[in-house]
């Protein structure tokens, strides 16, 4: 069942009827086209003081890291709220940072 599923589009006027009716009347390429034009205007407008923003998120998520791994083995309680948060806050405002940049 599945395989036959696979075989048929899956997008554009081709799909069939087990395919949701948005994905049938969804133009793929126009709708690319739009993605690249946005991604073209906010990329022209990208300039030195945005990266120099971006590199301070990046060294707080570093502080805040370094923060967390000096905490970890001093716990009061069971567990030590304050490493966890510096920790996960830390690690992934980076890879969203990171993600920003790329």
């Amino acid at each position: 069942m599945r395989d036959a599923v696979e075989d048929k589009a899956q997008w554009g006027k081709e799909a069939g009827e087990h395919v949701a009716e948005w994905r049938r009347n969804l133009d793929l390429k126009a709708w690319a086209d739009e993605v690249r034009a946005v991604e073209r205007k906010y990329r022209q407008g990208q300039g030195e003081e945005d990266v120099k923003h971006l590199n301070k998120i990046l060294n707080f998520s570093y502080l805040l890291y370094g923060v967390g791994l000096a905490t970890a083995g001093f716990a009061t309680l069971p567990s030590n709220p304050i490493s966890a948060v510096c920790l996960s806050t830390g690690y992934k405002l980076s890879k969203l940072t990171c993600m920003v940049v790329l």
